[in-house]
């Protein structure tokens, strides 16, 4: 008998880990990693994208969110890994959704309402976080220097 209750005892605790694991959606506490993405030419970014590490590399190029109004709740990080002034792009249907504080070793810039934001000057390691409400991009840039919004 007493075979059984240890029996018991560990399919309990199997049906609670697999009550933690689906709890989390499969992730995992610990360990977790950011999937690596390199671009090294235009690319138009995709929801499957989202949550990913995008190295920007090799020469100046444009990488274009997705539709803003699709797009609530994603986020992008980019890293530059080559030195470029690289472009990020509001996507052609969408109209001045852009909104981004840049904070570069000279200035702290504030732009609202814009389409391009160019990375001027680019050095290895500029940085942008990126996140979507549904209504505007929101962009926050770590540079070497200026990122220019047109």
């Amino acid at each position: 008998m007493g075979g059984k209750r240890v029996g018991l005892a560990r399919t309990e605790r199997l049906v609670e880990n697999l009550r933690r694991e689906l709890a989390l959606g499969g992730a995992s506490l610990t360990g977790n990693k950011q999937v690596v993405m390199s671009k090294s030419a235009a690319y138009t970014l995709a929801a499957e994208d989202s949550g990913k590490l995008i190295q920007q590399a090799g020469s100046a190029f444009t990488l274009t969110l997705p539709a803003v109004s699709t797009s609530a709740g994603i986020v992008y990080d980019i890293v530059a890994t080559a030195a470029n002034d690289y472009i990020i792009s509001e996507n052609a249907a969408d109209s001045n959704v852009l909104s981004m504080v840049s904070v570069n070793s000279s200035n702290t810039e504030r732009d609202h309402a814009f389409t391009t934001a160019t990375l001027s000057s680019g050095a290895i390691g500029d940085k942008c976080h990126i996140i979507c409400d549904g209504t505007f991009w929101y962009i926050t840039y770590t540079a070497n220097a200026a990122v220019n919004a047109a």
